[in-house]
């Protein structure tokens, strides 16, 4: 199918009669209309792409690597730097790397808009090499509307989720390079030569290592998708070209595995790793009443990834518009579903000694479908944060979704029809609710006003270092440009009326008192946790409002006086 469904003739589309009562340029203009709308969505992004990376920025979670790798610089020579609920070794690594380049801070922020654009190229092209361009069109326009209502605050998913760098894009990313990759490789295995093949092994290993190393979600969306697009090639292709198909398939695996394997060590050896107690719990199997937690999450996390929460909102144009999307989001993994089936259903037997080579169709629908289920199914089975309903964790299957909307498209002139309308109205959705959501986001430049702010307070107060709420000191150390050091601390668990070190994000010489230095308490009155200053701090040489933050000036450093908290209690 490398043309449009217009320009297939009546007799083969078999609805001859329907296509000569619709009128030609009307129905030319109904196959690219998703098209169109996606470009004006995309538009929409680049005149607000500014706006939209400054709002995803004010989140201290997206500006853990940078933070990380930038105050690391004077930490001292055995100090830990732990990353948080997983060890995101490569895109720390990367910031680590950069950190000294000019520009560092641009670069940072616009590599992951890069990568996301590189990651969907890789979805396009092999949706064009299996099913032709017009098929890739409609995936791209889908794609190209992800963060439709979620684009104004980090917690709500969307763009916030690609556009972060330790929000599991750059997995998703990868799979998508080593699934496009595996499109054309696989059909070739017979004709490829060894010494090709054999790089394309280490190279395809080298790159799914690098996420593996820290994100055991690769497992699911591209070690499980590879060895089931092995399996089956060698299964269903000819016998006598089996064992090249699996000798590459567990070639890369082999590579992939060695390389994160080397790599986890290199960056553990440097003091880089997880936070265990929140590493651990996404690892660990759901109990009965964790699946149906589960099953609750993933209702209201796939839609954010791109519709919004519309529940529990008073119903009105925007949040219809956010029922319909998330709607014909759901219907269209249901229907990806249901066409695997059919094809698995209508395919011929296997014969004896093997059939033909599998052809580019058949390893992309394979790829993509396995990181549909496996990625559902780890969702499922494991512990994600019962108290977050981002959609990062489903980052694989959303866009496994979008990739088997070409399967749809083979059905005939009726669900041509369908598909196009529904990535239609989809993308409308997304345009429709897009000035809102701009409109919702923080504005980043009043926070950095008033991080520098902050930061020019501590320089007269002769201020060495400051304490905060997690969710204020790691974006006021960015927001200032490094110019102020506001570490993180938290609420005890033992007791709620004292505060403790905050260690699930952090360098660990952040919580060993500084001698003969004046030290800050930056409060935020309507935070959850560091609210207001602690008695057991003594009376504070100075005070001053900056923004919505009370500072608190101590002629000690105050982590003496801080509780060690093992655990998180956010």
């Amino acid at each position: 199918m490398s043309a449009t469904p217009f320009e297939e003739t009546p007799e083969r589309a078999g609805r001859g009669a329907l296509i000569k009562r619709i009128p030609r340029p009307a129905l030319q203009w109904l196959w690219w209309a998703p098209v169109a709308l996606g470009g004006l969505y995309v538009v929409l992004i680049l005149g607000s792409l500014r706006r939209i990376l400054d709002s995803v920025w004010l989140s201290s979670d997206a500006d853990i690597d940078a933070v990380l790798a930038h105050m690391s610089i004077h930490a001292p020579a055995n100090a830990l730097l732990t990353t948080g609920d997983y060890a995101h070794y490569e895109t720390i690594a990367f910031t680590l790397l950069t950190r000294s380049w000019p520009l560092y801070r641009e670069l940072w922020v616009l590599a992951p808009v890069f990568f996301a654009v590189v990651g969907l190229a890789a979805v396009l092209w092999s949706t064009a090499r299996a099913f032709g361009r017009w098929p890739a069109a409609m995936v791209g326009a889908a794609l190209v509307c992800f963060g439709g209502g979620g684009i104004a605050r980090a917690w709500d998913g969307g763009l916030a989720t690609i556009f972060a760098t330790d929000a599991h894009a750059n997995t998703l990313i990868t799979a998508a390079c080593v699934g496009a990759a595996l499109v054309w490789i696989v059909p070739r295995v017979a004709i490829l030569p060894n010494d090709r093949l054999m790089a394309a092994a280490i190279g395809l290993g080298f790159l799914g290592g690098l996420p593996l190393a820290g994100d055991s979600l690769y497992l699911a969306w591209g070690v499980a998708p590879l060895v089931a697009v092995t399996v089956l090639a060698a299964w269903r292709g000819p016998q006598d070209g089996a064992r090249r198909v699996v000798a590459f398939g567990l070639g890369t695996v082999a590579c992939t595995y060695l390389t994160a394997f080397v790599f986890a060590a290199v960056m553990h050896g440097d003091g880089i790793r997880a936070f265990g107690p929140s590493h651990r719990g996404f690892l660990t199997f759901a109990t009965p009443h964790g699946l149906i937690t589960n099953l609750t999450t993933l209702l209201k996390a796939l839609p954010m990834l791109t519709a919004g929460d519309f529940y529990g909102k008073l119903a009105g144009v925007r949040a219809e518009l956010q029922f319909v999307s998330a709607a014909l989001l759901f219907a269209a993994l249901v229907a990806a579903i249901w066409s695997v089936r059919r094809r698995v259903e209508n395919a011929l037997p296997r014969v004896s000694g093997g059939g033909d080579v599998v052809g580019e169709r058949f390893v992309h629908t394979t790829y993509w479908i396995t990181v549909l289920g496996a990625g559902l199914t780890v969702f499922m089975i494991g512990t994600p944060n019962p108290f977050t309903t981002d959609g990062r964790y489903l980052l694989g299957p959303y866009v496994a979704v979008a990739a088997l909307l070409p399967l749809m498209l083979e059905r005939g002139l009726g669900w041509k029809l369908i598909v196009s309308a529904g990535v239609s109205l989809y993308a409308f959705s997304a345009i429709y609710q897009f000035g809102g959501g701009v409109k919702e986001m923080a504005h980043g430049y009043e926070t950095a006003g008033v991080a520098h702010a902050l930061a020019a307070y501590a320089r007269k107060e002769d201020v060495a270092v400051g304490y905060g709420y997690y969710w204020n000191s790691i974006d006021l150390m960015w927001e200032s440009n490094f110019k102020v050091k506001v570490y993180p601390i938290q609420r005890c668990k033992h007791n709620g009326a004292e505060l403790c070190t905050f260690r699930e994000i952090s360098i660990s010489s952040w919580d060993r008192p500084i001698p003969n230095v004046r030290s800050m308490l930056v409060a935020n009155p309507t935070a959850a946790q560091v609210r207001a200053p602690e008695a057991a701090f003594g009376t504070p040489l100075a005070t001053q409002r900056i923004g919505n933050l009370e500072i608190y000036v101590y002629p000690y450093d105050i982590a003496s006086k801080l509780g060690h908290e093992a655990g998180l209690t956010l």
